[in-house]
C-alpha cells in the first residue's frame, strides 16, 4: 500500500506495456546531460508513452529493477538500475 507524502492529495502513476515483452511498466531512460532529473522523466514520458505535462521536481520515491544489456548477438549482461518517480505537476 502506498499512502501520497505529505503535501500531496494523490499521486497518478503513469503506466506503459511493453511492446518487446507485453509486461506493464513504467517510463524510464537514462541520464540525459544538460537536464535534471525531472526533465529527463517528461522527455522519457513524452518518448515512450506520448504523453506531455508538466513534473514535479522532487520525487516521491525510488524503485530498483534489473537491466538486462545486450553485450553482443552471444552475450549479455545485466545491471542493477534505481530510478526516481516523479509525479506530474
Amino acid at each position: 500500500m502506498f499512502s501520497p507524502p505529505a503535501g500531496y492529495d494523490a499521486i497518478e502513476v503513469l503506466v506503459i506495456i511493453s511492446r518487446d515483452s507485453g509486461r506493464w511498466g513504467i517510463p524510464k531512460g537514462w541520464p540525459m546531460k544538460g537536464r535534471k532529473p525531472h526533465e529527463a522523466a517528461a522527455i522519457e514520458a513524452w518518448e515512450e508513452a506520448g504523453v506531455r505535462g508538466g513534473v514535479r521536481k522532487k520525487p516521491v520515491g525510488r524503485f530498483t529493477y534489473l537491466k538486462e544489456l545486450e553485450m553482443a548477438t552471444w552475450s549479455h549482461a545485466s545491471s542493477t538500475c534505481s530510478k526516481s518517480l516523479f509525479p506530474k505537476s
